[in-house]
């Protein structure tokens, strides 16, 4: 059995207007991470930060389906995540890969 790759989680600020797209694009980030290393991903847990009191709960929905698109497209599985209230959105994952 090959060694475990875990990338701490990387996050980012949102760097573009359309929610799915800010996902997408931090998820992509992260998972990059493990074909860098020459590693294949395995798994990935999110973290969404999330302005409550200012933004939708439907816009986080669109944020975090994003991320679960690019995971998707790389073949593993968006296991689960934590959320948090935040003063800015922030998305992203932590990375498993071997």
């Amino acid at each position: 059995m090959a060694p475990a790759l875990s990338v701490p989680p990387t996050s980012l600020c949102r760097v573009v207007d359309n929610p799915f797209d800010f996902g997408r694009i931090a998820a992509t980030n992260a998972i990059s991470d493990i074909f860098a290393m020459g590693g294949k991903p395995i798994m990935a847990i999110a973290i969404l930060g999330w302005p409550i009191n200012k933004l939708s709960p439907e816009i986080a929905r669109e944020v975090t389906e994003g991320g679960r698109y690019a995971c998707r497209q790389a073949g593993i599985a968006l296991a689960g995540g934590h959320s948090i209230d935040a003063p800015e959105p922030i998305f992203g994952l932590a990375v498993t890969g071997s």
